[in-house]
């Protein structure tokens, strides 16, 4: 004898179905137990830049010019050229990625530099965006003024040398910056070093 399923089991059977579909689904969609976490807490990897490397080389860096005699110098004598003016204009120009790695230097690192830069109130940037330059281009023009140019440019390279010894790997990543004035004569130089250091896996790379 055939038992007819009622309509109520049938709708219940169907949303235990889509229930237990969409549990799949975002298993396998999502990472169980994601978390936001600190800086501190970031995973750290031997072939790569992380997040954390780029924040620490662009704080030392900069940290070290802005400190340095010979910056603080420049300062003085822009502010001495021109009392009354604005604070002295720098523009990060590029910075050369001289490793086997494809990193948007800009994002990753520039990006942070004029943070802490502007943070100082030392100096004004020069914009990088072809919009801004057309705006604050348009704004000298109505007021008759002279378009400025950078009172000193930031630019470097960013290098890496990979090592291997037995099954123990190791990668220094070297960011090296010059400071140039607008007279093209070398104002600050300075760098920082990472080197990180693992095992191989057993099994793979």
């Amino acid at each position: 004898m055939m038992h007819r399923i009622s309509p109520a089991t049938f709708r219940f059977a169907a949303l235990a179905v889509a229930g237990a579909a969409a549990l799949f689904l975002g298993g396998c969609n999502g990472d169980a137990g994601a978390r936001r976490i600190d800086e501190r807490e970031a995973i750290t990897t031997v072939g790569q830049i992380d997040i954390q490397d780029f924040n620490y080389a662009a704080r030392e860096l900069t940290n070290k010019m802005l400190v340095s005699q010979q910056f603080q110098e420049e300062l003085r004598r822009i502010k001495e050229a021109r009392p009354r003016g604005p604070a002295p204009l720098i523009k990060i120009s590029r910075i050369k990625n001289d490793t086997t790695l494809k990193v948007n230097m800009r994002g990753f690192l520039v990006d942070p530099m004029e943070e802490v830069l502007s943070e100082s109130g030392k100096v004004r940037f020069f914009a990088e965006d072809r919009q801004a330059q057309d705006i604050a281009a348009a704004h000298e023009t109505l007021g008759g003024a002279s378009p400025q140019l950078p009172d000193m440019v930031l630019y470097g390279t960013v290098r890496d040398l990979r090592t291997e010894a037995g099954d123990v790997r190791q990668a220094a990543y070297v960011f090296h910056l010059r400071l140039a004035g607008a007279d093209g004569n070398t104002i600050w130089q300075g760098q920082t070093q990472i080197i990180k250091r693992g095992s191989r896996p057993a099994i793979g790379l």
